[in-house]
Formats: structure tokens, sequence, C-alpha cells
């Protein structure tokens, strides 16, 4: 019938397939679609003829813009396939127009990877800008590397690019080098990360504060997510924190960056409390609130390399060692070499000590982007390893006067001075801790480090004197109520100390170290007289 039909009325083509892309352009969408659709029932019901390659071609294509401005994404997506698979091997280079639209749709759908290889089979001198650009931020780190000096210099004010370069290893300083290289000058945000780092750098939070906080990083997403992650990557992971919870504010379908946010809610942990009951229930708020940024990044992008890692975050805290090692192999086959699942992974292979792969890790990350989390994490491996301890020093050496008066820089000197440094080493990490728990009364990581070494010296007149100090600021935490515990022990306060540990589980139930010491406490109280020491 149909063919009775073509013969007596011939169909035209050409004509039909224009008129759908007419309607298109002024809003007939319904009409564009079934245009296209008749067009391409006809082709399938006919004789093929070299012609009909190019016909089909277009009108899977207008079928596919019609879906997209249709808000049509999956049936987009099956439509500009369709499209490329029709075109002939060796031809892509004819239809670039077609593999922008598709690639940039996957992209939107945080399809990275089918994107990836959509550009791929471009030939590299018919590659747009455009098509640069998602190589730029997705592709492996060689082409990003290709890519991004050139871009940069092009689109000096694109923040997507800056963000890419940073995540595969570029210095803000390198990249302030590219853009300067464009015509126009550096913009108003890149100096403003840029001072707010050296800000940090030297300690100075509040003017670091003030470029973050300032028109227009203060009002755009992407800018903001940048600033934060500027923060977390110097390890102040509160105010980190306080820029991150506006991302979701400003675009609440924000995907990059939102991994990190993870990440720092992790190492905040929940709020001090006052009272056992109050320490609880925050304990299980912020339990909540961050599988809550968990699940709500799977269900906005399931599939994104940032999903991935975020899940493996949670997992990590959670204890689930090998929930956490899968979604970090789906991270890596989303986006080979994403410097936070190589961070994660590395961690991961710490507390396992899993010392060659974690020494590995922190050997590329002081490579690719020596930032103080790089640097913690390089100490951290460097000093599990009897082998390495020397390393250790010597990047410590390299840290402090990179970041003079960074709290959490000096903690990360001190501890590696601790360990592996000579007398004069630890006299001046002792020195160290002292000034910044004066002046920074709220860092635990260093009252941790202090106590520990005063333990060694069994010097617990000084416990109870950083204790007292702190206490007002932090109130008193999981970490206040662990170290009194410690000294407690040590002066033979058993039951005292026991009371102490009790009290840091309630605040924070997850508290391993808590419960270890529990135990203790009470093996000594139950001991029979005489076999404490078998």
């Amino acid at each position: 019938m149909t063919r009775g039909l073509a013969a007596s009325a011939p169909f035209d083509v050409s004509g039909t397939l224009g008129a759908a892309r007419s309607h298109l352009m002024v809003g007939f969408i319904e009409s564009a679609k079934c245009l296209a659709s008749c067009t391409l029932t006809y082709l399938e019901s006919k004789a093929w003829e070299p012609a009909d390659m190019q016909f089909t071609i277009q009108g899977h294509e207008i079928l596919a813009d019609a879906c997209v401005e249709d808000g049509e994404r999956d049936k987009a997506r099956m439509h500009y396939d369709a499209a490329i698979q029709t075109i002939p091997s060796g031809q892509i280079a004819n239809f670039i127009g077609l593999v922008e639209k598709y690639a940039a749709l996957l992209v939107k759908l945080h399809e990275h990877g089918k994107a990836l290889k959509v550009v791929e089979k471009v030939p590299e001198k018919a590659l747009t800008d455009k098509l640069k650009w998602i190589v730029a931020q997705f592709g492996y780190i060689a082409h990003r590397r290709t890519y991004l000096p050139h871009l940069l210099a092009r689109y000096p004010h694109a923040t997507e690019l800056v963000a890419a370069s940073q995540r595969v290893g570029l210095s803000l300083v390198d990249i302030r080098t590219a853009i300067e290289s464009a015509p126009s000058t550096s913009p108003l945000w890149v100096q403003q990360l840029h001072e707010a780092e050296a800000h940090c750098n030297d300690g100075n939070l509040p003017a670091a504060r003030d470029q973050l906080t300032a028109h227009p990083l203060a009002h755009d997403p992407e800018l903001t997510a940048r600033a934060a992650s500027t923060l977390a990557r110097q390890m102040q992971w509160k105010d980190a924190r306080a820029l991150f919870d506006r991302v979701w504010l400003l675009d609440p379908w924000r995907v990059r960056g939102i991994d990190m946010y993870v990440l720092v809610l992790k190492q905040i942990g929940p709020e001090p409390a006052r009272s056992d009951q109050e320490a609880a229930e925050r304990a299980v708020q912020w339990e909540r609130s961050v599988q809550s940024v968990v699940q709500r990044l799977n269900r906005i992008a399931r599939e994104s390399v940032e999903a991935a890692v975020a899940s493996a975050v949670w997992a990590w805290h959670v204890g689930a060692l090998e929930e956490a090692k899968r979604s970090l192999d789906s991270a890596e086959q989303i986006e080979p070499g994403y410097r936070l699942a190589r961070l994660v992974r590395g961690h991961l292979a710490l507390l396992e000590n899993d010392l060659r792969p974690a020494i590995s890790i922190a050997k590329d990350l002081l490579q690719q982007t020596p930032d103080l989390l790089a640097y913690h994490f390089a100490l951290s491996a460097y000093s599990a390893s009897e082998d390495w301890a020397s390393h250790a020093l010597v990047v410590a050496r390299e840290v402090l006067p990179k970041y003079p008066a960074n709290a959490e820089a000096i903690g990360i000197v001190a501890n590696a001075f601790l360990l592996h440094g000579g007398p004069n080493d630890k006299a001046d990490a002792i020195a160290l801790l002292e000034k910044l728990i004066m002046q920074h009364p709220t860092c635990e990581s260093a009252l941790r480090l202090l106590c520990a070494e005063y333990v060694r010296q069994k010097n617990t007149a000084r416990i109870h004197q950083l204790l007292n100090y702190c206490t007002p600021f932090t109130g008193k935490t999981d970490t206040i109520l662990v170290e009194r515990g410690i000294a407690f022990d040590l002066e033979s306060q058993t039951l005292a100390a026991l009371n102490e540990f009790i009290e840091a589980q309630t605040r924070a139930p997850r508290s391993v170290e808590a419960q270890q010491w529990i135990v203790r406490m009470n093996e000594k109280l139950h001991a029979v007289p005489g076999d404490e020491d078998v």
C-alpha cells in the first residue's frame, strides 16, 4: 500500500524535512515531530538509496532537537544516537554541529564517558572549541592538559575551565598565567581566589573570608563552589562548609564540587554539645544530613563521578570499606585519574595498612597538585612506613614555609617532627603546637598531638592545663573527654577515666577510640590484684 502511494504521489522527503525544521524554529514542536517521524517511517519502508542516508540523519536530528525543546532528554538522546550511528565511517567531520549537540546533551545528563566516546570519533583537526571544552572538562588528564591552556586563553571568563584546570593539577598561578595571555584582563573572581588562597596560607582567615564572600563569588553557584573547594584544599573545613551550604541554595541541581562537600562534612562532624542527650541527638542529625546530601546527589546525577566519590566517602565514614572501594572503582571508570577519588582511595589504603598504593598515590598528588590536602595525606602515608620516614621530614620542611601560619599545616608538620625528628625537631614541634593552641583553642588535631606527647613525657599536669584552657572555647567534646580520660588513667584514676570515656562515647557514638578505652578501663577495674601486668 505504501509503495503504491509512493509511486502515484512521490513523497517529497527534502521538502518535508525542510518544513519540519521551519516548524521547529517557530515553536511548532509537535508538528515538527510529526513531519520528521513521517519522513523516517517513509524512508524505512522504501528501497534504500544513497541520498536516504543524509535524510535519515536529518530526520533523527530534527526529532532530537524537538525532544530537547520539549524537555524529553531521554528521547532526544535516542534520536541523536541514531543519527550518529547512521553516519558512514570517516564522514563524522561533516556533521560537527550534530556531534556538538549530542555531546552537550550527554554532559547535561552526566554521561561524561559516553560524551567523550562521541567526541573521540571526530578527527583532531576537526575538533571545535565546544568539543575541546568537553575533553578539557571530562577527558583523560593528558588530553585535558593539552587543551586547557588554549581554551583558557580563548575564554578567560569561563569558570568551568578554571575548575577543570584545578582538577588536573594546574595551580592558581598557572591558571592566572594562562588567562592573562588572553587579550582581556584577568577577571576579578580569579584575583579573589588567588588572594584568598594566599591569605589562607598566611593564616589570615578573616581576609580570606572577605575575598570569598564578596561579589561576584558570593552570588554565582560555580564561583561559590570554587571558593568552597579552595578553602577545603586549605583544610579550612568550617569556612568551606559555610560556602558549600550556599551552593545548593543558588543552584539546586549543582553536581560539580558536591563530592568535596561530603568530604568536608565528614571532617567537621557534628557540632559540640553541652549535654549527653544533645550530643547524641546532634550526632544522629548530622549523620542524616550527610547521608541526605549523598542521596540527593545520586538522585540528581547517579552516573556522575561526583556521586560515586560522595558514596565512597560516606561508606568510608560508616566503615564499609569494600563498598567504598567499589564506589571508587565506578568513579575511575567514569573519569580516570579523578583527583578526589585518588585521595579517598589513598586514605582507604592507609586504613588497611596497604602502604605501597598509599605512597604511590601520595607521590602523584604532590606532583600534580601540591596543596595542603596533598601534603597532609603524603605525610600520613610516609609516616606510616619506616622506609619513607625520612621523606616525611623532607615534606614537612617544605610545608612550613608555604603555610607559615596555617593551623592545619602547623599541626601536620609538628606531627612529622614528633614522629621522625631528632630532639631539636621535637622541641620545635612542641613549641609550634603550644603557640597554635593558644591562638586556636578549637584546633582539636593540635590538641591531640600535644596531649599525646605530654603523655609520653608523663606530664599530666600540663595536659589538664591545656584541656581546661580549651574547654570554654570547644565545650566538652569527645576529644576533650578522651584526652582527660587518658590523663586520669596515667594518674591511676581508673574510675574517673572510665567516666570520661563513657561520656565521650555518648557524645560521639561512632568513636572507636572511646570504646577501646572503655574496654581497657573495665578490664582494669575487674582485674584480680596482682594480675594487672599479665
